[in-house]
């Protein structure tokens, strides 16, 4: 991997820790839900309908 001088392109994005507390919180959020709910046919309808410039 080529190094750039003068530049630290090192992140730590996932340094730090969610207490069990924490965790339950992020666990009650889940409702099993989709966002996005088209179907298919919809999907292809809405796709052919589809104005580049709208």
């Amino acid at each position: 991997m080529a190094m750039m001088t003068g530049w630290n392109f090192e992140v730590f994005v996932f340094d730090f820790e969610l207490s069990d507390a924490e965790m339950a919180k992020m666990a009650s959020l889940n409702k099993e839900k989709r966002y996005f709910n088209m179907s298919y046919q919809q999907i292809k309808d809405w796709m052919e309908n589809y104005e580049i410039w709208d």
